[in-house]
């Protein structure tokens, strides 16, 4: 009677196999608990919304005046367990990109099929993952949000954003 058993090699690649996927599965493990651990900030907000949500057409990131809470919306539809109390201590003033400094305002938005709610702030992100592009003035600091960059450009008042866009001005006269 012939016994077969398996080779030396034939064990070592069966462990190799298991590791690897094993490693891969706890990296995923660590990955994916490192971005759910993270809160969007102003400083941050374009990254962590596509880094943790997903969509097709649009994505929002909207704070209603009732409750103090923002939420994240998917293609329109409310993602649940994302809502974010006090995202802003005081509301926000914000802008249209522009020197004349243009009050922003936003719709009232639907978030569920009863009721319709103030927004005081609206970031969207549309399908080509380019995001809004507005100034907005919170803390005695002043964003400057444009769909080119993926972090906003920070200014320490309002009266230096007329000098922001005389700079992006001259900027572009230089470029010619």
């Amino acid at each position: 009677m012939k016994y077969k058993s398996f080779s030396l090699i034939e064990i070592l690649i069966v462990i190799i196999i298991l590791s690897s996927i094993y490693g891969i599965i706890l990296f995923n493990m660590q990955t994916k608990e490192k971005t759910t651990k993270e809160k969007p900030t102003l400083v941050n907000l374009k990254t962590f919304l596509l880094n943790n949500f997903v969509f097709t057409n649009n994505l929002k990131f909207v704070c209603i005046d009732e409750g103090n809470t923002c939420y994240v919306l998917s293609d329109g539809t409310l993602v649940k367990h994302t809502s974010f109390k006090d995202f802003f201590i005081n509301k926000p003033e914000v802008y249209q990109y522009s020197k004349s400094l243009d009050i922003l305002e936003f719709k009232r938005i639907k978030l569920n099929k009863e009721h319709m709610y103030s927004a005081y702030f609206e970031f969207n992100i549309n399908k080509d993952r380019k995001s809004d592009d507005m100034i907005v003035y919170d803390d005695d600091k002043v964003y400057i949000y444009n769909a080119i960059y993926d972090n906003p450009i920070i200014l320490n008042d309002l009266n230096d954003i007329a000098d922001f866009f005389d700079n992006k001005i001259k900027e572009v006269k230089n470029a010619f």
